[in-house]
């Protein structure tokens, strides 16, 4: 009876021992990786405004001002060149030629031409001066131009169609419209002063030199303002096989002073030359190229 005691005391303590927690202290490291990024934009905007204002009590004898303006309009034409295709009938090309050979040359003072041979182009030549004062010293003058060129082709329609014909045997095309500015002697050479040459074969084409001029002999103030407004839109062009030419050779060399020449053997370009010029001057003379 005593042993069953003793060994019932055992197993008591036994499961005693084996419901006890167990205790433990633990050390942890962490390494923790961090990036950050920063970004600053900053947009500075400066605006400076200056103003300058010339007061002057000089008391002027005199005054010249030009002002040369052309406001040249293109709209809602229409131009229909084709080959007849009717039966019986043979097709027929359209063939223009603008040419100026061996001319314009050796001329002294001012000379405008023009040259069109295309349909709806308008040309011109505008010049405007004015003159104050005299070469003795004796006048104080103030001198202003202005010259201005607004052109507009817009809404325009071309259809244009041909059947292409060799011209030789190194297979070049005759062209259909041909704008030329040469000759065995060249064209637009050794002229002196104010020169302005149009030249034109297509349709619808703007083409115009202007030069407004002031020149004051012994002048105080010389002012000159010049603008050119040119549009484009809304213009259809329907060009089957054609072919242009435009040549410029031997020619515009050995000119003195002002020279415009505008060339187009296409459709509705807009085409300018302005100039706004003036001067004070104690003299004035006009050179020719040669003499």
């Amino acid at each position: 009876m005593k042993s069953r005691t003793y060994l019932a005391l055992a197993s008591a303590v036994l499961l005693s021992s084996v419901a006890i927690p167990a205790l433990a202290d633990v050390d942890i490291l962490v390494n923790v990786d961090k990036t950050k990024t920063i970004t600053v934009t900053e947009s500075v905007t400066k605006t400076k405004d200056f103003l300058v204002v010339v007061i002057t009590d000089q008391v002027l004898e005199g005054a010249a001002e030009s002002l040369a303006l052309a406001n040249v309009d293109n709209i809602g034409n229409f131009v229909d060149q084709s080959p007849a295709a009717l039966p019986g009938l043979f097709s027929f090309g359209w063939e223009k030629d603008a040419l100026i050979e061996d001319s314009i040359n050796d001329n002294t003072g001012i000379v405008g031409v023009n040259q069109s041979v295309g349909n709806m182009a308008n040309q011109g030549n505008v010049a405007a001066i004015s003159i104050i004062g005299d070469d003795t010293g004796s006048a104080d003058a103030f001198t202003n131009t202005e010259a201005f060129a607004d052109q507009e082709n817009t809404l325009n329609f071309v259809h244009h169609e041909e059947i292409l014909e060799p011209l030789d045997s190194t297979g070049f095309f005759d062209p259909d419209l041909t704008a030329t500015i040469g000759g065995a002697t060249g064209s637009i050479n050794n002229n002196a002063g104010v020169i302005g040459v149009n030249q034109d074969a297509g349709n619808m084409n703007n083409q115009h030199n202007l030069l407004a001029m002031a020149v004051g002999f012994n002048a105080f103030v010389a002012l000159s303002e010049s603008g050119l407004g040119q549009v484009n839109s809304g213009n259809v062009v329907e060009e089957i096989e054609t072919v242009k030419s435009l040549d410029i050779s031997n020619s515009i060399s050995g000119n003195s002073g002002i020279v415009g020449v505008n060339q187009a053997a296409g459709n509705m370009n807009n085409q300018a030359s302005v100039v706004s010029f003036s001067a004070m001057t104690s003299t004035a003379a006009i050179n020719v190229p040669g003499g």
